[in-house]
């Protein structure tokens, strides 16, 4: 991901006010993001807190990692309209072909051609004097929030930089959907979906169309990156699969992971990395240690919820190991599940019908992208991308096309996920990977036992202390957000 952050005022303020921070917490990242600021109409390359003293009644700030170019400078497409984004645009010439094709096109025609044309993950935004319009893709990670006021309209990608400023009940930009913000007011509206249904056809058929738009995504995540890229690993079928993609793709990434002593993954994913042939590094994470990281999980995925916070722990982890280490560009393993039926209860829900599980995953990857926002928030807070080629757009329609049957048995089924783990060894990934029984991260790192061991120490339940922690970090109660 990259990053955006805006506000539109009917009277002129002073920019930092609402920029400020997020250049602050961007410039953390030093030569490793190209960052901009857009005053009214004047661009800032590389802007300096004292670029942002000036007063404009609209402004904006972004960024992106220059080893990916995941989002775009302000780009005029119009008379004093720009075009900006964060994320990727799969096209041969990226941000720079959309500008091309969305030249004289000023909003809303030019933000439903994108919404049309564009393949990518990504947030796009156009900016003018007055209107902000805004759109996410259907599967893009790429959160938006925001707020407004009678005289205000305030967004970023980050709820922490809208909370500091005081501004709580945030709206949200869901998925496939356009917002159009002026001073004072924001209305929003269904520019895309995604509703395919199952096709008939037959295993091979599946498989092969399955295998084809796997490798077609990592290998579009692949093309133009300058610089290394590492897989927070876990040893499992998702995060093996995802390395062995990406070195088929050309690139060899190196794998971490994070997990507390004595924990499964560790000695798990090192063989799964033995197995690959790849490189590995591993942070043991100390039990003396367990309330620091659950409080620096809590800041980075922006929420008190347990399973939230018990996933963040090793993936925060393992990513701050690898940046601590030169890495900046992160794949991740997320979404398979919900892609193919990796979860326990959808054996269960096929025992009622094949048509009920069909409708259990297509909501559940409908609901992807937001539940994916938790790992873009925790990339955001340490200024590195993750990148999360389950969220592909073309990828996930050929996976709900797939017929429900060849995904799970019904009533019971200990490996589920059949058509991946049969995809997987057609594209060569080794059998003691692609078979292997899928295991919780937030019990096989440790996390869950470390968490609930913190709470028990002070009486508490683990929600209970959860919100305490939110309320140490951010100064206010969950509720209250």
């Amino acid at each position: 991901m990259g990053f955006l952050a805006g506000f539109l005022s009917r009277e002129r303020v002073e920019a930092a006010r609402f920029l400020a921070h997020p250049l602050k917490e961007l410039r953390k990242a030093r030569k490793a993001w190209s960052l901009w600021a857009l005053l009214e109409d004047h661009l800032v390359e590389e802007p300096s807190p004292k670029d942002l003293e000036a007063e404009a009644s609209v402004g904006l700030i972004g960024g992106f990692l220059t080893e990916a170019s995941d989002g775009c400078k302000p780009r005029e497409t119009a008379a004093v309209t720009f075009l900006t984004g964060s994320g990727w645009i799969f096209h041969p010439k990226g941000w720079e072909g959309l500008a091309e094709a969305l030249a004289g096109k000023p909003p809303p025609d030019g933000l439903k051609l994108a919404a049309l044309k564009a393949y990518g993950c990504y947030l796009l935004a156009f900016a003018s004097r007055k209107t902000f319009w805004l759109f996410r893709e259907p599967m893009s990670p790429e959160p938006l929030h925001y707020h407004f006021s009678p005289k205000l309209f305030v967004f970023s990608q980050s709820k922490r930089h809208l909370w500091r400023l005081g501004f709580r009940r945030l709206g949200k930009l869901k998925p496939g959907w356009g917002l159009k913000a002026e001073a004072g007011g924001a209305s929003t509206f269904q520019l895309a979906s995604l509703h395919p249904e199952p096709a008939r056809m037959r295993l091979t058929e599946a498989l092969e169309r399955i295998s084809q738009s796997l490798q077609e995504a990592f290998q579009l995540r692949v093309e133009g990156l300058r610089g290394r890229a590492a897989v927070l690993f876990s040893g499992g079928l998702d995060s093996s699969l995802t390395a062995f993609l990406l070195e088929k793709a050309g690139l060899k990434p190196t794998l971490y992971t994070a997990g507390f002593e004595s924990s499964k993954d560790l000695e798990e994913a090192e063989e799964a990395a033995e197995i690959l042939g790849l490189p590995f590094k591993a942070r043991v994470l100390r039990v003396e240690e367990a309330e620091r990281l659950v409080e620096k999980a809590v800041y980075a995925c922006e929420r008190p919820n347990r399973l939230d916070v018990e996933v963040t722990i090793p993936l925060y982890s393992a990513a701050e190991e690898a940046r601590n280490n030169g890495f900046n560009l992160f794949f991740l393993g997320q979404g398979f599940d919900e892609l193919f039926a990796g979860y326990a209860r959808y054996p269960r829900i096929a025992g009622g019908g094949w048509k009920h599980l069909a409708e259990a995953l297509l909501k559940d990857v409908q609901e992807l992208p937001e539940n994916l926002e938790r790992e873009l928030a925790t990339a955001l807070t340490l200024t590195v991308r993750f990148e999360l080629p389950a969220a592909d757009l073309r990828l996930a329609v050929e996976a709900l096309k797939a017929p429900p049957r060849l995904k799970v048995l019904r009533f019971e089924d200990s490996l589920r996920k059949r058509i991946l783990r049969k995809a997987a060894r057609k594209m060569g990934l080794p059998e003691a990977l692609a078979l292997k029984p899928k295991k919780a991260m937030q019990f096989s790192s440790g996390a869950d036992k470390a968490l609930r061991s913190l709470a028990r120490e002070r009486n508490l339940k683990v929600e209970d202390f959860l919100a305490e922690i939110f309320f140490k970090v951010f100064g206010f109660r969950p509720w209250e957000a």
